[in-house]
């Protein structure tokens, strides 16, 4: 597994869609070292039109930090 600290920048609020950009994050504290040395660079946008997700998306602030968390899975058939 490799785990990125990423933080919110901005979420579109849209009656049928919330759309989610994380920047991954560099602070000092050392918590993306697993995957960047230095200056961390990433983004990551997410359409989402599951309206069962709503609500937890729309509890996000901006600014707010959240680990993205890469695991493998085994290929399916």
């Amino acid at each position: 597994m490799l785990r990125c600290k990423f933080c919110v920048s901005s979420i579109a609020t849209e009656e049928d869609r919330r759309t989610l950009v994380l920047q991954a994050t560099n602070q000092k504290d050392g918590d993306n070292q697993d995957w960047s040395q230095w200056t961390p660079s990433g983004e990551l946008k997410i359409v989402v039109t599951n309206k069962a997700a709503f609500e937890k998306i729309d509890a996000m602030k901006r600014g707010d930090y959240y680990w993205l968390d890469l695991s493998p899975i085994e290929k399916q058939s």
